[in-house]
């Protein structure tokens, strides 16, 4: 296969990053769970609102699967990491913020260091003795 990664199997890597299992694709956007799976094989046509309905239940931009030049997903990661709870846990961490607009990326980085902040100054508190309840 060329560079260039077919639609189908992006949305199977897609799919596999955010944790989810052809059918749990298929009820979150309202799609049959053998239309999912002869999408990923590339044996049916899609239309732009499917595409749509796909693209916000993986939490992506429809551009995503049309990346031109994407190397070929199933080489990217490994499917240890794939099936690897704590990375698709953060992962969709990391793809939920990132489809948020630049001042809503820059809120969120100062609530989770504010959050770093206190949880470090509890648990110095705690290794001193002074955490009080």
């Amino acid at each position: 296969m060329n560079d260039n990664v077919e639609i189908g199997q992006r949305i199977k890597y897609y799919r596999k990053l955010a944790g989810l299992t052809q059918e749990q694709l298929a009820q979150k956007t309202g799609l049959s769970q053998n239309y999912i799976s002869m999408l990923e094989q590339n044996k049916v046509g899609f239309s732009k609102p499917t595409l749509e309905k796909i693209a916000q239940a993986l939490n992506i931009s429809v551009g995503d699967l049309f990346k031109e030049g994407t190397k070929e997903p199933e080489s990217s990661l490994p499917d240890s990491l794939l099936s690897d709870p704590d990375f698709i846990i953060h992962f969709s961490a990391y793809q939920k913020f990132k489809s948020l607009p630049e001042g809503e990326q820059k809120e969120a980085l100062r609530k989770v260091l504010e959050s770093y902040v206190k949880a470090v100054e509890a648990a110095k508190k705690v290794e001193e003795g002074k955490w009080k309840k």
